[in-house]
């Protein structure tokens, strides 16, 4: 498959093209599972533990495996980045998006979520 949206021509059993066509895509998916926080027990860092996990998650190129928190940075940086670039579309705008952060007891993360900046890595 040479790039996303191949198209595909239909041949009878005789190898006649039939008129039908069909497609082939390949659209982005992800895994989410767990948190970097999983990495970490009594302030220690599983450097071992946690090369594993990358390399499991290199190799597998659909679906992407993030974590969580992965995913909240994710959407966090995407907000910053919107809403400091233009308005929303009923003319207001966020000036911080800190706005939009969830109340800690939304956050579905579990014990194991580390905030922002107490990764040791």
């Amino acid at each position: 498959m040479e790039e996303i949206g191949n198209e595909l021509s239909i041949e009878d059993n005789h190898g006649f093209p039939t008129g039908e066509r069909a497609f082939l895509y390949q659209p982005k998916s992800f895994v989410i599972i767990g948190t970097l926080g999983e990495f970490l027990r009594d302030g220690s860092f599983s450097r071992e533990k946690f090369g594993s996990f990358e390399l499991f998650r290199r190799n597998m190129t659909n679906p992407e495996v993030i974590t969580f928190d992965e995913l909240l940075e994710r959407a966090r940086h995407v907000v910053k980045h919107v809403t400091s670039s233009s308005d929303m579309s009923d003319g207001t705008e966020l000036s911080n998006h800190q706005e939009l952060e969830p109340e800690s007891s939304d956050v579905p993360f579990g014990e194991n979520y580390v905030p922002d900046g107490e990764m040791p890595f």
